[in-house]
């Protein structure tokens, strides 16, 4: 189930990040006789990277809800399995434990993602 909803957000961005191009620029490339290679590495690609890292910061989160639910539904091990013991008994502190254990996950992934992007896309380029 995470890999079902981390794959849609980042699928829906990066075309339209690759469409995102400056015409011009493609057109100059183009005229110095760029292959199509050289156009997707050195300008669609490294163009598009703020959108793509805009679909992978929605992911990393939909994917740690998304884990949760399939834990939720069948499995026998995991935080969203611990949810529902504790549920059943009433065990407050083990609830609160899990959910904060999940929201950790969560800003770790975000956190991640973030240091992915600073790395890899131009500070001017970065979405906001």
């Amino acid at each position: 189930i995470p890999f079902t909803i981390f794959f849609f957000p980042i699928l829906v961005t990066t075309p339209r990040g690759l469409r995102e191009v400056e015409p011009d620029l493609l057109h100059l490339v183009r005229s110095l006789k760029g292959s199509k290679w050289q156009i997707f590495t050195k300008i669609q690609l490294p163009g598009a990277l703020p959108y793509i890292f805009s679909g992978m910061k929605v992911a990393a989160i939909l994917a740690v809800a998304g884990a949760i639910v399939g834990e939720f539904l069948g499995s026998d091990k995991g935080l969203g399995y611990l949810m529902l013991q504790v549920q059943v008994t009433l065990d407050t502190p083990a609830m609160f434990m899990a959910v904060i254990m999940i929201t950790l996950i969560g800003m770790a992934l975000y956190g991640l993602v973030l240091l992915l992007e600073r790395l890899l896309v131009v500070k001017d380029a970065r979405l906001a």
